[in-house]
């Protein structure tokens, strides 16, 4: 959604209504930014980063190269193979998307304390690219161990023998206006031909769900399977809690509400600063730390003293 958006202001101030709805759904504060002009700054995500090199046939060295990162492969290396070591000292914790990665737990960083500062000295700016120190460790682990992961959870037949691509499906908006918003989605496909399986899924942290895109998802693939990857190992299919009626009804009343407001920053006031981690409009709503508040709110708040 936020490459479309950033494309779709490049070229006109005034993006799309179907576009609007969905920011404003994901957050009304982010729809109110939008239309004072502020370009949305994408966060790097590793795991994306992952599956994007997995896409290209890439390994893990040739990732760290381009980056000019060629002094962290044998501290990443180490990573991994505590990762590794560490699941099976704890077999209790299957990988395949049923529980969560051993290495999830926190017990994990009593083994594992980092990348050593001296690795990290003069690479830093670097390392930002996948997110950071812990992004580049993330970016690793993904193409090493949790890809392998999501495809058993989805039970594919081959889960070591992974055909990752990156999808864009164009929403099927019908009433709220065209064009309709592109959502990218990734796709794993397990064997050729008319007898191939085919998944879609969405990259999510632990307990963070879509249910709205996942709903139009589901429509616009006509069959495809979608489920959601969690970054701690696990997977679950989607389910919309409601149906094509009632989804296009809340859009339509997204829409409305981009245009006209109000434009609280539910994100924050429901999920806390962490709820607006990844948002790539969280510079200009926490400008200095503290939660930037609505003119509206503030006049209403010294009508009432």
């Amino acid at each position: 959604m936020w490459a479309d958006l950033v494309e779709a202001m490049s070229r006109n101030p005034h993006p799309s209504p179907g576009l609007e709805a969905l920011l404003y759904a994901y957050c009304p504060r982010a729809a109110y930014w939008r239309r004072w002009g502020v370009m949305p700054q994408p966060v790097p995500d590793p795991y994306e980063r992952a599956l994007a090199a997995l896409a290209a046939g890439q390994r893990v060295r040739e990732v760290l190269r381009e980056h000019g990162l060629e002094g962290v492969e044998e501290a990443l290396a180490r990573y991994l193979r505590a990762v590794r070591d560490f699941r099976s000292l704890y077999p209790g914790f299957p990988s395949g998307g049923e529980a969560p990665a051993a290495e999830s737990a926190p017990l994990f960083w009593t083994v594992w304390k980092g990348i050593p500062l001296s690795v990290r000295y003069g690479r830093t700016e670097a390392a930002l690219a996948f997110g950071g120190w812990e992004g580049l460790e993330q970016f690793a682990r993904t193409m090493v161990f949790l890809a392998e992961d999501w495809a058993r959870g989805f039970h594919m037949a081959n889960p070591r023998e992974l055909r990752v691509a990156r999808r864009e499906v164009r929403l099927p908006m019908a009433g709220v206006g065209r064009p309709h918003p592109r959502y990218p989605v990734w796709e794993m496909r397990d064997g050729e031909g008319l007898d191939a399986r085919v998944v879609w899924f969405l990259v999510r942290p632990p307990g963070e769900e879509s249910p709205l895109l996942a709903h139009f998802l589901l429509q616009a693939g006509a069959g495809t399977e979608l489920w959601y990857a969690f970054t701690d190992g696990t997977v679950r299919p989607a389910d919309p809690p409601f149906g094509a009626a009632e989804a296009v009804g809340l859009l339509e009343a997204c829409a409305e509400a981009a245009a006209r407001g109000p434009y609280p920053p539910i994100r924050a006031l429901v999920m806390g600063a962490a709820g607006c981690r990844r948002c790539p409009f969280r510079p200009v709503c926490w400008p200095d730390g503290r939660l930037k508040i609505p003119e509206a709110a503030r006049r209403a708040a010294s009508q009432e003293a």
